[in-house]
């Protein structure tokens, strides 16, 4: 999320210089005034807003890169210099590049999105959601291959406070109402794609909650039937981010690519010990293809370690056994309370509590049978039920 936010205030700020002062206020305030709000409203309501800016980012980098595909075929613009390609190998261009390879790396994620909400698409899911994941991969190396392209072409380096998308815009397209309308279009693009962990985390925490290795309120549905407390959390924790790096992109695609890889390597890790283990038709083939990928995502974890350790990788090094001892600190929390709570067996049906019959006959569900359930009743309970106008 704070990747995605900040990436939008880059993209805006570089059509718009003067906003440079405002960057962390207009990300806090796309995050709680925009994102955090339009998701409490529900999903529903959130997904009608995403579908129009995402068809007009689409439409614009196509645009954008048949133009400059079209220039460079007609032999115009600028062209990549005979004298810049001539490259001296040694240990600072190798860490350049996997540097680079790192950064560019996280360019592909959010693709998991699509298996993680298989269950909203439209029967047949799994066939929809194959479909999709299809197209989305086609477009997805369509503009990474043609932007690169362009880069290359175009000769384009990093400037401050100015995009390399903005840079290539401008040089494409001039300054223009068209220029405007890609920095505009990628703003919201990128705005939105924060909304990914709205969709991904509050349910994981949820499931989690109810495992008891999170609070239990986090498993608790608001008004508009989402998880409300897990929205709310993890707009703060984002917050705190984007407070802690002054909205730095670089800095924090840091944090993102390097627990984005670990995730996905665990995911085909497991997957291939899946495989393994049903030994169905054809469970070699797909044991290959997860191990394969398996692979690929623990040589880029290997690499943004290394190569951004420096640059907050070792936050998420740190952070993640820190959580993991959290967990399981809050489920032995749980457990406790549970022995606390839980009435010896000898005690169910002994019939040591004896009350005074009612004239009413009242069913009162419960969650289980523990102390708390055995020391409600009869007075608080009783009591409320005879203030009833019913009763």
């Amino acid at each position: 999320m704070a990747v995605s936010i900040s990436s939008g205030t880059d993209a805006i700020i570089s059509a718009f210089p003067l906003l440079v002062p405002y960057r962390t206020a207009i990300d806090l305030g796309v995050l709680f005034g925009l994102l955090m709000l339009i998701n409490l409203r529900g999903i529903r309501e959130s997904s009608t807003v995403f579908v129009f800016p995402t068809y007009g980012f689409i439409f614009g980098i196509l645009i954008l890169v048949a133009v400059g595909v079209y220039q460079a075929l007609a032999g115009r613009g600028a062209f990549l210099p005979p004298a810049s390609m001539k490259f001296a190998w040694d240990g600072f261009a190798l860490f350049a590049i996997l540097r680079a390879f790192a950064s560019g790396c996280s360019s592909m994620t959010g693709v998991e999105a699509i298996s993680n909400g298989v269950t909203m698409f439209q029967p047949p899911e799994v066939e929809n959601a194959r479909k999709t994941i299809f197209i989305m991969a086609m477009i997805l190396g369509l503009m990474f291959g043609g932007i690169t392209f362009l880069y290359m072409r175009y000769h384009l380096l990093p400037q401050a406070n100015q995009t390399m998308l903005s840079q290539l815009a401008f040089a494409i397209l001039g300054h223009n109402w068209s220029f405007y309308y890609i920095q505009f279009t990628t703003m919201l693009i990128l705005y939105l794609a924060a909304n990914t962990a709205y969709n991904g985390l509050p349910p994981l925490l949820s499931l989690m909650a109810r495992d008891g290795y999170m609070p239990r309120y986090l498993a608790a549905r608001g008004d508009r039937l989402v998880f409300s407390n897990g929205i709310v959390l993890l707009s703060i924790v984002a917050a705190m981010f984007i407070l802690a790096y002054s909205g730095n992109t670089g800095h924090l695609i840091s944090l993102y690519a390097l627990g984005v890889f670990l995730s996905f390597t665990i995911a085909k890790t497991g997957m291939v010990i899946h495989w393994r283990r049903e030994r169905g038709t054809g469970w070699q083939i797909r044991a290959l293809i997860n191990g394969i990928g398996a692979v690929t995502t623990a040589i880029v974890v290997i690499i943004i370690a290394v190569t951004k350790f420096i640059y907050g990788a070792w936050l998420v090094a740190v952070a993640i056994p820190l959580l993991i001892a959290m967990f399981r600190k809050i489920y032995r929390h749980y457990q406790e309370m549970r022995e606390q709570l839980r009435l010896p067996r000898e005690s169910y049906g002994s019939g040591s509590r004896r009350h005074p019959a009612g004239r009413n006959l009242v069913v009162v569900p419960v969650a289980g049978v523990n102390r708390v359930v055995e020391n409600t009743w009869p007075m608080p309970v009783l009591s409320l039920l005879k203030s009833l106008p019913c009763m």
